[in-house]
């Protein structure tokens, strides 16, 4: 069903005293549009209505959404991994992938899951798309695609701050403020804070696991220096920090005395540190009103991200042998920078034709570094180290154009979608491996180059007018 409960109660929420519903306008395919109309399966939930049902993050949204599974990747609780209609990605921290269900913000595409698990603060909308969006969205959107939508600077004096407290030490604090600097500028200022202790344990150790915090900000400004065109930039930065989930072995009940599993305490102590993320946006949109029927949209950003993951399994990644288990910890520092550039045609011709076309540009450079030491049992002593460092590039290239055909029958109720994408990809990696300190890998190099097709096409009828 392309209508979901969440966006029809959204829709009736806002109903006014009259008894007319308010449209739902979503942006799903590069367009206003109104969603009843949309032939996509798409939920789109409104800032305030996620508000109302305690849903900040991505994981409330995908209590909503339908198909839509959003879980912290077991490394690190900062880290996302979206999976949807069984598409995703198996290991989040790989980066040399990407994962099957695209992340994006104001039309820009999040390429690294890291400190993407983040709180929303107070968007205009979330739309979810099911299914694949190859033309509109690229190769990353096999299984769907999540759009969250930022509120925008107006014109107006306005403001508004929060404070949540909550189980586990919980509190929450947002504050935003709009301020019109000029008849024709305007910008917008939100502040956020989160922290919340964890909700595993850790008896003996300085920190519990599975606790969250984070600190960001963003500046959004507007200038419509004509009526014809609208230049959006917007600045982010934050830090999320965490520390990892609680692994259990059901296997080593038995192995390892006094081993027994608990959702509320370790059993015994992990030593573990803070896990941190870092990142850096800017993004700019200008919007420009050729005429009547024709809009060209410039879509320019940059991305800088870096991590480091404190993981200690302890027994969880054990294999069970006769009196004996291994504890396993590991150090992960990710630094990934993105740079993507987009150019959009969107318009129609005459009443009965309607199309969205445009190049696109992607590059992103990335490094991953681990080092893991796995203690032995006390019979045995010691520990084996092992050290992995991987560099990777990746750069991606596309073309697409999507036209949607009304023809002049059934009072216009029919509409024949087309479209396609043409892309190529080139990524490059190079691997090095230590164990201890000997070197049995250097720079291993894989390169691979990649071209596609990708065509779509939709019926849709709009058979009464609310079905």
């Amino acid at each position: 069903s392309a209508l979901t409960m969440p966006a029809a109660a959204w829709a009736q929420d806002a109903a006014s005293d009259e008894g007319a519903y308010e449209e739902i306008i979503v942006t799903a395919q590069r367009r206003e549009e109104k969603l009843q109309e949309v032939p996509l399966a798409i939920t789109a939930v409104s800032g305030e209505d996620l508000r109302s049902r305690g849903a900040v993050n991505l994981q409330g949204l995908a209590q909503i959404a339908p198909s839509l599974n959003a879980t912290a990747y077991p490394n690190s609780s900062d880290t996302l991994s979206l999976n949807m209609r069984g598409q995703g990605v198996a290991d989040a921290g790989q980066i040399t992938k990407d994962g099957g269900v695209g992340l994006y913000i104001d039309g820009f595409y999040i390429s690294r899951p890291q400190a993407a698990l983040l709180d929303l603060g107070t968007p205009e909308r979330v739309e979810v798309l099911r299914g694949p969006q190859g033309t509109l969205y690229g190769r990353n959107a096999t299984g769907g695609a999540v759009n969250i939508i930022t509120r925008k600077p107006t014109d107006e004096w306005a403001g508004e701050a929060s404070l949540t407290v909550g189980s586990r030490k919980m509190m929450r604090g947002f504050a935003s403020l709009n301020v019109p600097v000029a008849p024709n500028l305007a910008v917008r200022g939100t502040l956020l804070y989160l922290d919340q202790d964890g909700w595993v344990r850790n008896p003996g150790a300085v920190n519990d696991l599975h606790k969250m915090g984070q600190l960001a900000g963003r500046i959004a400004a507007r200038w419509t220096p004509t009526a014809s065109l609208t230049v959006d930039y917007a600045f982010n930065r934050g830090r999320v920090s965490s520390t990892q989930p609680y692994y259990f072995n059901s296997n080593l009940v038995g192995v390892v005395p006094g081993y027994r599993a608990s959702i509320k305490s370790t059993h015994a102590p992990v030593d573990i540190g803070i896990s941190r993320s870092h990142f850096t946006d800017h993004q700019l949109t200008i919007n420009w009103e050729a005429s009547d029927a024709l809009t060209l949209r410039s879509l320019s950003s940059y991305r800088k991200s870096d991590a480091v993951q404190d993981i200690n399994y302890g027994y969880g990644l054990s294999f069970p042998f006769p009196g004996m288990a291994f504890t396993v910890a590991q150090q992960h520092e990710y630094r990934s920078k993105q740079y993507t550039q987009e150019i959009q045609a969107i318009g129609s011709l005459g009443d009965h034709l309607e199309f969205t076309g445009g190049l696109y540009y992607f590059k992103e450079e990335a490094s991953h570094w681990q080092t893991q030491q796995t203690a032995l049992p006390p019979a045995m002593g010691g520990y084996i180290e092992t050290t992995r460092d991987v560099a990777a590039t990746s750069i991606s290239k596309a073309a697409y154009l999507q036209a949607t055909v009304v023809p002049p029958v059934l009072d216009s109720r029919l509409k024949l979608t087309l479209g396609g994408r043409y892309t190529e990809d080139e990524r490059r990696a190079t691997r090095s491996s230590w164990f201890f300190a000997f070197p049995y890998e250097r720079a291993v190099r894989n390169n691979q180059k990649f071209n596609n097709f990708s065509p779509s096409a939709n019926l849709a009828m709009q058979w009464t007018p609310d079905v």
